[in-house]
């Protein structure tokens, strides 16, 4: 019998590790993703300043835009990453 969820076991299960905080509702400050580069060779698209650009970007508009458009357009902005877009009509 579980007691726990972590207790579950079902046929063909995936498993994943978890990375928990050591305090209830504590926040990671920092994100390792040296081995899904060694792993998979893989590499964000976005450097720091780009992706803090965007999120603070999101933010001020968040409230004042239709929020389906900006996330459009950041969705853009991500796949199309160093080079000119066009942003849609709504958000300038």
């Amino acid at each position: 019998e579980a007691i726990y969820t972590d207790d579950l076991v079902f046929d063909d299960m995936l498993y994943a590790k978890a990375k928990r905080a050591m305090i209830p509702h504590g926040f990671l400050t920092k994100l390792d993703i040296s081995k899904a580069k060694f792993l998979l060779g893989w590499s964000p698209r976005l450097d720091i300043h780009k992706t803090i650009e965007l999120t603070v970007d999101w933010y001020k508009k968040y409230f004042s835009f239709d929020t389906y458009d900006l996330c459009v357009d950041q969705i853009k902005i991500f796949q199309t990453t160093g080079s000119d877009i066009i942003l849609s009509k709504n958000i300038k």
